[in-house]
């Protein structure tokens, strides 16, 4: 069947629907209007109009001889002379109804009047009843296309770019050298299925591209179907999970059948762990599950390597697809697409930044250096947010100034905004961001200092940078502990600058990031007095008051240390704090350079307090 005909029929059915609740209503109404008489047209059609005000007195100076005809939004009266006849009609004054003052007048008025509703118009109350009855065509059609699995922009339909609309090829891709590879290699076996038939072997029929969220798994989908010279139909499988029975199950044959339809392709799911997945409190949702799931499977299933549909899945949860859509012969690769490296960043920087006049004092490689963790797509962000920087700026080239900037405001937010600190809190905050710097500057096992600041930024008072030298997967029990101390160093910074009792609750993150790392070490990663051994809390309580015994002592271990350390490089400390208060901003080479200042002439060591 087309696929006009459904929502036609469904619309039909809504007009009958509609019409047969018009002539209901209309048979239901309390009683029939009053003919209209023809002194009632005359006066309406060649009488004189006067102002409402001035129709209220004359009715209730009226005789017995003369009459009137009240409508909610007009009066028309006739009044009876000597020799003649007058015809009169007024208006109703606005968002007042001219039946119900005339009848409040009624005891007053000696002329014969009747009440009724003016034919040639519209009552509020028709007017009502139209938009009542539109409203519900509305509803009936709309539901009936919804669960029909015809619905406007959640209709799960699958999006169709043609291979001429693709732009992006493999070698556009940056950053994903191994990844690439691999897709290159599916795309060929994809290419040469006949060849690899003669010998006994099938190509694959799907690919699962996991990884995290902006590391480019749609980028690389699209780049596999402009290598493949082939259509690519993209669908995201959370608009598959309807809370219409068999809505999601149409929805699969739909996609399949125009993926059939534009064969040969590449059918992209995203956010293919959504399939199936529970939607709360819906009628059936286990069985609608269930159903969903085995038609995504028998369509898969039903694919043969002749049909040119190539699946390829998406996703930053594996472990929440269901395994029966992942085992081999549905899906048979998985390719793992993680965080770019430092080599990868600089790529990723340079292909995007190349979009924009770039100053040639940029170092791309310093700057990938200094942006661990980021995704392609916060690299991409990045350049962008530097590009408009620099048109704010006025300026015809983006300077290094400007991806720094860029960059700190992507991991902090804007600065200034409505905070504005008092000198105290200034102080304090000094004070405490002193702490962190010089820890982090001191420690051995620490990242290096970028810069500190005391400048508000989204939602911290200050802050210090440390830039990792090199990508770390793993950290060391000696790092672990001294990053707990950086940590603890800020709140040091203030009991050491203020004492105990003036301490603030600017360490909150801190203390947050701290237990982490301490609960970690003593449940998870084994490193704690349990030793080799993974300590798990009870699913109706905390974890065993030994266990959290011990993350207290990590922790108070770590503000001891900090504590030492300030007593220890109080000349530097100070040093650092008095800079910030006066430059609000201090660069990891003055932070270093203050330090090993005051290091060759140390003074003596103040007290730590108990």
């Amino acid at each position: 069947m087309k696929d006009w005909k459904k929502p036609a029929r469904l619309l039909v059915g809504g007009v009958v629907v509609t019409g047969a609740l018009a002539f209901a209503m209309d048979r239901l109404r309390d009683a029939p209007e009053p003919a209209l008489t023809q002194w009632a047209i005359e006066a309406r059609t060649s009488g004189e109009e006067i102002a409402f005000s001035r129709m209220q007195e004359l009715m209730r100076e009226s005789a017995p001889s003369d009459r009137a005809m009240v409508y909610p939004d007009m009066v028309v009266f006739e009044h009876a002379k000597t020799d003649s006849t007058e015809h009169l009609y007024s208006r109703a004054t606005l968002n007042y109804n001219a039946s119900e003052l005339i009848w409040a007048d009624s005891a007053a008025i000696a002329a014969e009047v009747s009440f009724g509703q003016l034919p040639q118009g519209m009552s509020s109350s028709t007017l009502v009843d139209v938009v009542l009855l539109l409203m519900f065509t509305y509803l009936v059609v709309s539901l009936g296309l919804r669960m029909s699995g015809i619905s406007g922009k959640s209709n799960g339909t699958a999006d169709l770019v043609k291979v001429k609309e693709l732009t992006q090829t493999l070698d556009d891709v940056a950053g994903l050298d191994v990844a690439r590879e691999q897709i290159r290699e599916v795309v060929g076996l994809i290419k040469s299925g006949g060849k690899i038939g003669e010998i006994g072997a099938r190509p694959p029929k799907g690919v699962l591209l996991q990884g995290p969220p902006g590391t480019g798994k749609t980028l690389l989908a699209r780049a596999m179907a402009k290598e493949a010279g082939v259509s690519f139909l993209t669908l995201n499988a959370a608009r598959l999970n309807e809370m219409f029975v068999g809505v999601g199950p149409k929805r699969v044959d739909r996609a399949f059948d125009k993926a059939r339809r534009h064969a040969p392709c590449i059918l992209f799911i995203d956010e293919i762990d959504a399939l199936g997945a529970r939607g709360g409190a819906t009628i059936g949702a286990d069985n609608e599950r269930a159903n969903l799931i085995n038609a995504l499977l028998t369509r898969m299933d039903g694919l043969a390597h002749s049909d040119g549909i190539f699946i390829v899945g998406a996703t930053n949860r594996p472990d929440k697809i269901d395994k029966a859509i992942i085992r081999p012969g549905r899906i048979d690769r998985r390719l793992t697409i993680g965080m770019p490296n430092r080599k990868a960043r600089q790529e990723i920087l340079e292909l995007h930044a190349s979009k924009l006049p770039v100053s040639p004092d940029v170092d791309f490689a310093k700057l990938a250096a200094s942006t661990p963790g980021m995704s392609g797509a916060e690299l991409a962000t990045l350049c962008n947010e530097a590009g408009i920087l620099a048109g704010r700026d006025k300026v015809g080239r983006v300077g290094p100034l400007h991806f720094a900037r860029a960059r700190e405001k992507m991991m902090f937010g804007e600065t200034g905004g409505a905070v504005v600190l008092g000198e105290h809190e200034r102080q304090v905050t000094a004070w405490h961001e002193a702490g962190h710097a010089i820890a982090a500057s001191v420690l051995p096992h620490t990242d290096p200092v970028e810069h500190a600041t005391i400048l508000p930024r989204g939602g911290s008072l200050g802050h210090v940078l440390q830039v990792a030298v090199d990508d770390r997967h793993m950290s060391t029990r000696a790092q672990l502990l001294d990053r707990m101390t950086v940590l603890a160093a800020g709140r040091a910074g203030e009991i050491a600058a203020f004492g105990e009792d003036m301490i603030t609750n600017g360490a909150a993150s801190d203390i947050k990031a701290l237990t982490e790392i301490a609960q970690a070490m003593v449940t998870e990663w084994g490193m704690g007095s349990y030793g080799f051994l993974k300590v798990e809390a009870r699913p109706d309580a905390d974890f065993p008051s030994a266990v959290r015994q011990e993350i207290r002592d990590l922790s108070a271990a770590a503000m001891t240390r900090a504590l030492e350390l300030l007593s220890r490089e109080r000349s530097a400390f100070t040093a650092i704090a008095e800079a910030l208060l006066a430059r609000d901003t201090l660069t990891g080479e003055e932070i270093r350079g203050l330090v090993e200042a005051h290091r060759a002439g140390r003074r003596q060591p103040m007290a730590v307090p108990a």
